[in-house]
């Protein structure tokens, strides 16, 4: 937030004096806008208006009387002679429009002849953000959503302190939601009345509502149309596949050779559509200018930002087809190429059309990388980067929080010269988020990006400090994200509470940048992030803030503290779940069992549905992995692979799944499926001896497929952090002079390899989770020869481990 002239000086003083009493009786009553909770005035509309500027009018009304107990009348009419109170108004557009953001707004006040806070919009939803502004600076803070969630001084007095701000967001656009449905997040309490609180919620803090925030409605919502458009756009819908369009026109369908290794016109779920077909791309161009003429119907404050979605589906298989493939070239970046030049196309028919309205793209997203050397991107082209693993320790401290592919990547999109958008994620409801949300702002910041949106994955006491401080530096930039998170906990919780809350995010930041990457969270990664020592002191610090408190503070602190102890719980059950699992004696087992069942309890007891998500709650989660059977945890491949040999095509198909299978690979060896596996413990040791573990000391080390993921054998519950493998087997006696090569056929999510203790490469990227790669081990391998062959796998949500046949060839 941009600001000029003298307001700071002044909103500081207007709530300085409006909180002490009065240095003098002589003052002038026309000082105050309100006098021992007498309103000097009125809230004056302007003479057109819309409903962000009513509803303002309505914010200012409700608030003032609950800070002073004065209710200020809104006036239809123009004000009398020397009359005094709020003016509400609006800039003409030829003043602003191409010059300064809709959204900017200015606040004078005066008292020459009477007090007046004037309020100038570019805009009505302007005029809205400024209401707030300035009861900002009167001391109400929108902290989080709820009953408790709003700090109000309490004064009889309110004055008008001279000065003028001006005001213009720093970042454009600054979007929040809730994921999946209202029921999921409030299915505790009155769905309807918390999906309001929480939309108010954000407008206060100057967030446009987002999915099905945006219900009921029509002002204050993202006007930036993103997400997965691909099929809608090119009208290859659910309803049209259930209609017959697959039988009747297949070739709009893409081409992709599917797991089953035989290439196949796929549909909705599995594949993304043919970027060469006409009729696809006359669909796309067709919808575009839909969404154009609708826009020019339908005007809008914020018409500069509205844009047309043309995003991929959610789902992997770009189209192989002949016509495809001459476009896409057979190099690494065939994908990218091909994409790129379809988007590139409707983007070029919409801008000729419709001369600066932004189509807005997804990349990097799964398989989808930067536009390759050969492609120039479309300047109208807007590209929304979705930031789905959070960081990986990988990363240099430049890079922080992000992955350093991603970074690089990102570079590499902004040198393209086209449009960011960046949208970005809360964990899961059975995982805490680290700072990273609030560290990745000065990134995307220096990346130029003018758009930034929060997906909350979840609803928690603990997310609010995020989201809240989040918004804050979004809107005004003139701290760093963590100074703002650091106000806001002496705002909520008081000084010496907020402190330790304030600590306790910091230290569980410190202790994530220990794992490999995140991604939406998982009970693993509950685990890593809070290790004993990091629960014993926070959990002992807040037991005794708690005590301390009283009044809002207390209320505050026990609804934050039980939904921590809930994730601390869960901390404890995965440690237990994990050592269970590799010891499989029935000491560990009841020992996870009752930790378990303390989850749910708490749970229970404390009722944290009311202020937490309702699905996807540690009830459930504990129930998950209370439902795996230690006694019938055994190796199982795939369904797909049941029955099929070494030496099969399926096999092979999977030990070079992601990849072209060689017409000749010689002296192909299929290494046995049956590995051992042991679980790491969160807060505990390696194996001894790793990566070399001596093979009579493997306590802890079971059988495993590696044909399949782990949580296909046995586990009802997603597993996580890092695994440990271990191998031992014979290699046979390659001719000499060859180069050897080993094939991994996949790890989900990353991992590094071991051959008799010398490390060999592995798979650093976690969206290559389904894609085959070779190491050379020519100079570590023992030809005819015991080995030992080890991996470090680290996952990070989803299926996980070494989960596709792996072989041995030469070169």
């Amino acid at each position: 937030m941009k600001i000029s002239g003298n307001i700071l000086a002044s909103i500081s003083a207007a709530v300085t004096l409006a909180a002490l009493p009065m240095a003098s009786s002589a003052q002038a009553a026309s000082s105050y806008l309100v006098r021992d909770s007498i309103p000097n005035g009125r809230i004056f509309l302007p003479r057109e208006f819309q409903k962000p500027t009513l509803f303002a009018a309505n914010e200012l009304t409700l608030f003032i009387e609950k800070i002073s107990g004065a209710k200020l009348e809104t006036a239809w009419g123009a004000p009398a002679k020397n009359e005094g109170g709020i003016f509400l108004k609006l800039r003409p557009e030829k003043e602003w429009k191409g010059k300064e953001d809709p959204q900017a707004f200015t606040i004078e006040q005066t008292e020459q002849s009477s007090p007046r806070v004037i309020i100038t919009g570019n805009t009505n939803l302007a005029v809205l953000y400024g209401a707030y502004v300035y009861l900002e600076s009167l001391g109400v803070r929108f902290l989080a959503p709820g009953k408790y969630g709003t700090n109000l001084p309490r004064t009889p007095d309110i004055r008008v302190v001279p000065g003028k701000v001006q005001v213009t967001p720093a970042f454009p656009l600054r979007v929040c939601s809730l994921s999946s449905t209202a029921g999921n997040h409030f299915g505790g309490n009155d769905v309807a009345e918390s999906v309001r609180d929480y939309q108010l919620y954000l407008l206060r803090n100057r967030a446009a509502l987002s999915r099905w925030a945006m219900k009921n409605f029509d002002f204050g919502t993202d006007p930036l149309v993103g997400g997965h458009y691909i099929k809608p756009m090119t009208n290859l819908t659910r309803e049209a596949v259930r209609t017959g369009l697959m039988e009747r026109s297949p070739e709009r369908f893409a081409l992709i050779t599917d797991p089953d290794t035989y290439q196949k016109r796929r549909e909705y779920e599995w594949a993304q559509v043919c970027f060469t077909n006409e009729e696809n791309f006359k669909a796309a161009v067709e919808n575009a200018f839909k969404y154009c003429e609708r826009y020019e119907n339908e005007p809008s404050e914020l018409d500069q930002l509205r844009t047309i979605p043309l995003g991929l589906s959610d789902c992997e298989g770009i189209c192989e087809c002949e016509n495809c493939e001459k476009i896409a070239g057979r190099d690494a970046r065939w994908r990218d190429r091909l994409v790129w030049n379809f988007w590139n196309r409707v983007a070029k028919a919409v801008n000729e059309k419709y001369p600066g309205r932004g189509v807005v793209v997804s990349s990097p997203y799964l398989a989808l990388h930067y536009p390759p050397e050969d492609i120039k991107a479309e300047k109208n082209l807007i590209c929304g980067s979705a930031w789905v693993y959070a960081w990986n320790k990988g990363a240099g401290p430049d890079q922080y929080p992000f992955a350093s592919g991603y970074y690089d990547e990102l570079l590499k999109i902004s040198g393209k010269g086209v449009g960011r958008t960046f949208y970005c994620y809360t964990n899961f409801p059975w995982s805490p988020t680290p700072l990273f949300i609030l560290d990745v702002i000065p990134q995307v910041r220096k990346l130029n990006m003018f758009s930034f949106e929060i997906e909350c994955m979840t609803r928690a006491p603990y997310i609010w400090p995020l989201i809240t401080s989040a918004a804050r530096c979004l809107w005004e930039g003139k701290k760093t994200p963590r100074e703002y998170l650091r106000e806001y906990c002496n705002d909520y919780f008081g000084p010496e509470n907020g402190r330790n809350v304030y600590d306790f995010y910091v230290e569980m930041t410190e202790n994530a940048k220990r794992m490999e990457q995140i991604n939406f969270g998982s009970a693993a990664d509950t685990a890593y992030m809070l290790p004993p020592q990091t629960i014993a002191k926070y959990r002992a610090a807040f037991r005794k803030g708690t005590a301390g408190s009283s009044g809002l503070f207390l209320i505050r602190m026990n609804e934050f503290t039980d939904a921590v102890e809930g994730m601390f719980l869960a901390a404890g059950m995965y440690r237990a779940f994990a050592a269970a699992y590799n010891s499989r004696d029935e000491k560990s087992i009841r020992d996870f069992r009752e930790k378990a069942e303390a989850v749910k309890r708490h749970w229970n007891r404390k009722q944290l549905v009311k202020t937490c998500s309702s699905d996807r709650t540690l009830v459930q989660l504990a129930d998950f992995f209370l439902a795996t059977d230690f006694s019938k945890l055994q190796p199982s491949r795939k369904r797909k692979l049941a029955g099929k040999s070494a030496d099969s095509f399926e096999v092979k198909r999977e030990v070079f799944s992601g990849a072209r299978i060689p017409e000749k690979c010689e002296n192909y060896f299929v290494l046995p499926e049956i590995w051992k596996i042991r679980l790491d413990v969160p807060g505990g040791k390696e194996p001894r001896n790793f990566p070399a573990p001596d093979p009579a000391d493997l306590s802890g080390f079971n059988d495993i497929s590696t044909w399949n993921m782990v949580s296909g054998q046995g586990v009802h519950s997603q597993i996580g952090g890092y695994l440990y493998y271990r191998l031992e087997f014979t290699a046979p006696n390659f001719p000499a002079g060859k180069k050897i090569f080993l094939r991994i056929g996949a790890v989900d999510d990353s991992g590094e390899f071991f051959l008799n203790g010398k490390k060999i490469g592995g798979s650093c990227d976690p969206r290559n989770w389904n894609v085959s790669f070779e190491m050379d081990v020519t100079d570590a391998l023992k030809r005819g020869e015991k080995n030992i062959l080890t991996a470090r796998i680290y996952d990070s949500g989803g299926g996980e481990g070494i989960w596709c046949p792996q072989a041995l060839y030469t070169k």
